[in-house]
């Protein structure tokens, strides 16, 4: 049987003849490929990525905020409005009520014991259509009111129906009544030569005595000559021992009131060394003088 196998080695005999194959052509070895870049390289880019993302990331975040801000409604004048409100609209604690309640009470009290006092001294003090204090001083069982207007105390002095005397520029005296009051006071008191000169309207008794005397200066505002009418009321001054009812209703009389009596009705206080008590009273100023028995020899009344 024939061994159909061409490549099959006989088992006697040479070998038959087979062709190598030929030999592949030799080429070249390919260029090793690039080395991949180090560890190093890698991990210095990824920082720089890293640090531009969180860049951007927080520029967006700035940049939504802004608008957020923008868009958001400005409320706190709205608030403040509200609160403004609301504290006009709010009504006083039940603490504070009761605290002006009180005030309200204190305040009634005050002016009920101001009129309660304006009611005890009306004989003594009342206002008169000008706002002027005006006050009350009695003789002889008559009485009439004295001001800072010297022209209207003279008036009220011979309304009251006393008889009274003035003295003119030469110092003499006249009897002065009703019908030559417009007289007197129209005569001149004061001119260039005697500037200083006073005015005086007195009370005088059934002897012709002086009982009390409306004294007045010249107005320095006004120029000279100046006329009794221009005068500016000065003091009252009383001494005589008819009795004298003073604004505060007590009475007393020169050479018979004491010092201690004085001090019974105005309070005590310090003789001066002039033998002289002084008192702010009542919106009056006034002086008692003494003498060496600390008796009373004159009084003279200022408004304060």
């Amino acid at each position: 049987m024939d061994n159909t196998n061409a490549n099959e080695t006989p088992l006697f005999g040479k070998k038959p003849k087979v062709e190598e194959p030929a030999a592949a052509p030799v080429t070249a070895a390919p260029a090793a490929a690039p080395a991949a870049p180090t560890a190093k390289k890698t991990s210095v880019g990824l920082i720089i990525g890293a640090i531009i993302t969180a860049a951007a990331f927080i520029a967006a975040s700035v940049v939504l905020v802004i608008v957020l801000i923008t868009r958001q409604p400005n409320t706190s004048s709205k608030k403040s409005d509200e609160s403004s409100e609301e504290k006009k609209e709010e009504k006083p604690t039940p603490d504070e009520d009761e605290d002006d309640d009180e005030d309200k009470d204190d305040d009634e009290d005050e002016s009920e014991d101001e009129t309660e006092d304006n009611d005890v001294e009306d004989h003594k003090d009342e206002l008169t259509i000008t706002g002027e204090k005006s006050f009350t001083l009695g003789i002889q069982g008559k009485s009439f009111k004295f001001s800072n207007d010297y022209v209207k105390t003279v008036k009220n002095a011979l309304n009251a129906g006393y008889e009274m005397t003035y003295q003119d520029i030469e110092y003499k005296d006249h009897a002065l009544t009703k019908s030559n009051l417009d007289s007197y006071l129209n005569s001149e008191m004061a001119n260039e030569t005697k500037s200083y000169r006073s005015a005086e309207a007195s009370i005088i008794d059934g002897n012709g005595d002086t009982v009390l005397s409306i004294n007045g200066t010249r107005d320095y505002t006004k120029k000279l000559p100046q006329n009794y009418s221009d005068a500016k009321f000065d003091t009252i001054s009383y001494s005589s021992t008819l009795e004298l009812t003073l604004p505060n209703g007590k009475k007393i009389s020169c050479h018979n009131t004491t010092k201690q009596d004085i001090f019974d009705i105005y309070g005590e206080t310090e003789v001066s060394s002039l033998d002289i008590i002084r008192y702010h009273k009542d919106g009056l100023n006034i002086s008692f003088h003494l003498d060496k028995e600390n008796t009373v020899t004159s009084v003279y009344i200022r408004i304060d």
